[in-house]
């Protein structure tokens, strides 16, 4: 009996509308289509509408590296202050255009641009260690496993005294929960990733911050949920909240820097990990936009509500995450060779997919419209090296899914067992 072959029409539509929206004021009506035929159609299509937004943003970014008239720049509703690329890319409303959070006055925020999320998490760390000469670190061991390799590398360097506490708390950890009491003789680190723009839990917390005068460092990726996606380009951006809070740095430098952000903006420079002009996404203040990024995520968290009731009635256990962006399975026989397992579950996968046009692939990280499966290593509390799979949700109108949930359990079963 031949597999059915699903075609999302009510999917595709809404991906449509979202399509021509951003054709018409960002692509100059240059990629227009009335119609997707299918899921890998609407993702070749979006892909090639990016990609032409991303080369015009570059034909407009007429100074690669020193501004040669004035620091201050206006790109797309965002102003920044832009002198020398290596050394900063400050954007002046950080909280409203990277965090959602409207009508707050920003004065005591300062917020630079970066590589990347990682480049954001890795430069904090890195400011806080040549800043602070006793210092302790108290992270969460089931956060996101890139963050978790910065703190773990630098461990060596950190004191088992307390003069300066720092809490790292990532929401792509598991056990993710906002803390409820906050001390003002700590500093905070908040990955913010997996949480959407606006979100009012992340609004209420970090309104409390600012108002208490917690010492607060936010980071973000943008690739995630800023952008439908999709990878318009590397960025991610470290914001720091009342660093006029923020003690003396202890550890003295041959160029002397009273306050913490300018030896952040340093050590994020020496690394060259700002962001430049052109990787700045153009949709950031867009409203319209933001309305589709909210609608995606409706979809996608009913879509896993779904999806995890079905695990649980076929007894298949897994980690359930509080953004509902993804969730982890365990495989069960081990796995001498994480490669191999790569290698044989996206062609299984692939196999799928052909065969019944369900929307997964074999890709690392998340937020995408279609469903993505990757795996890693991770040694478990006996010292064992298991297997470990990440299944990243896919948008797809629930109606659509109720009736496909049982091909995405069948993919889940052969990459588990």
């Amino acid at each position: 009996m031949e597999a059915k072959l699903f075609a999302f029409d009510k999917t595709l539509k809404l991906k449509l509308a979202e399509s021509n929206y951003i054709n018409k004021h960002y692509a100059s009506g240059n990629n227009p289509i009335d119609k997707y035929d299918s899921f890998d159609s609407f993702l070749e299509h979006r892909r090639s509408m990016f990609t032409y937004i991303r080369s015009q943003s570059f034909l407009r970014f007429q100074y690669p590296i020193t501004h040669p008239t004035n620091c201050l720049e206006e790109w797309n509703g965002i102003k920044l202050m832009y002198k020398y690329t290596r050394q900063a890319l400050n954007i002046t409303n950080p909280l409203a255009a990277l965090y959602g959070i409207v009508g707050e006055d920003d004065k005591d925020s300062i917020c630079f641009m970066t590589q990347s999320g990682q480049a954001a998490n890795l430069n904090s760390i890195l400011t806080l260690l040549s800043s602070y000469e006793e210092l302790t670190i108290d992270y969460s061991e089931k956060m996101f496993f890139e963050s978790i390799d910065v703190l773990t590398f630098y461990k060596e360097k950190l004191s088992q005294t307390q003069k300066v506490k720092i809490y790292f708390f990532d929401s792509c950890d598991v056990n993710f929960v906002y803390p409820q009491t906050l001390s003002k003789d700590s500093i905070y680190i908040f990955d913010t990733t997996c949480i959407i723009k606006g979100d009012s839990e992340m609004q209420d917390f970090i309104l409390k911050c600012k108002s208490n005068n917690i010492k607060l460092i936010l980071t973000r990726s943008h690739i995630k949920l800023d952008s439908l996606g999709y990878e318009y380009s590397l960025l991610g951006s470290v914001c720091i909240l009342n660093y006029e809070y923020f003690p003396q740095p202890t550890v003295k430098l041959a160029q002397p820097f009273k306050h913490f952000h300018f030896r952040m903006q340093k050590a994020i420079g020496n690394h060259a990990h700002f962001a430049t002009l052109d990787q700045i996404y153009p949709f950031l203040m867009d409203k319209k936009f933001n309305h589709f990024i909210n609608e995606k995520y409706k979809r996608v968290s009913q879509n896993y509500d779904l999806l995890c009731e079905t695990l649980k009635a076929n007894a298949i256990s897994f980690d359930h995450y509080r953004h509902k962006q993804f969730l982890t399975l365990k495989v069960v026989k081990n796995v001498n060779n994480i490669v191999d397992y790569e290698i044989e579950k996206s062609q299984y996968i692939t196999k799928m997919r052909k065969k019944t046009n369900f929307p997964i692939y074999y890709s690392d990280s998340f937020g995408f419209d279609y469903f993505a499966v990757t795996a890693f290593e991770k040694l478990d509390h006996s010292n064992n090296l298991n297997a470990i799979c990440r299944l990243s949700m896919g948008d797809i109108e629930p109606s659509e899914f109720s009736v496909c949930v049982t091909v995405l359990l069948k993919i889940i079963k052969n990459l588990t067992e």
